[in-house]
């Protein structure tokens, strides 16, 4: 699934606010949320994926950055939406404990994090999924990500179809 369409459905939630969406890739989500944000970071670690996505979207409001999400290069509580649409799967356990920490700490009081990923509902089904995809590195269950979400956000919700989140910190 291509996770840059999938930022439609923050569009919403991100009217005049600061946008932090990570691992942008080419910036086509970032480009859509340009029409109704404040402000979009578009956060890749892909140095050539960042220059290439700088170019056919032109924009004022969008920062093209080369960087890891799991040393963000921001400030305490300076982003109002995070995104991690189709990327939480693309990291090693240990390392998306560090990703959500980092997103939490750039997100204000009240601030959003909204992304999606495939979460079954057993860890056989998510090693399967797994298993599929070389670039998958680790599919959370609903029910693993569900305690992950809990032990960082005040509220967090899981959408029954297990492709979307929300968090409000």
């Amino acid at each position: 699934m291509d996770g840059t369409r999938l930022c439609l459905p923050a569009m919403p939630y991100s009217e005049g606010k600061c946008v932090l969406n990570t691992c942008s890739g080419l910036g086509w989500g970032s480009y859509l949320l340009d029409s109704v944000d404040k402000r979009v970071i578009a956060l890749d670690a892909d140095g050539p994926a960042v220059k290439l996505a700088s170019s056919p979207w032109p924009t004022q409001k969008i920062e093209y950055v080369q960087g890891s999400v799991l040393h963000l290069s921001l400030v305490d509580n300076c982003i109002d939406i995070a995104l991690a649409m189709e990327s939480i799967e693309h990291f090693e356990l240990s390392h998306v404990k560090r990703y959500l920490d980092e997103l939490y700490r750039v997100l204000k009081r009240g601030g959003m994090l909204i992304g999606s990923s495939g979460f079954p509902e057993t860890r056989e089904q998510a090693m399967a999924l797994c298993a599929r995809n070389p670039y998958h590195l680790h599919i959370f269950t609903r029910a693993e990500f569900d305690e992950l979400l809990r032990d960082l956000f005040s509220k967090h919700y899981i959408y029954r179809n297990n492709l979307f989140f929300w968090t409000v910190k």
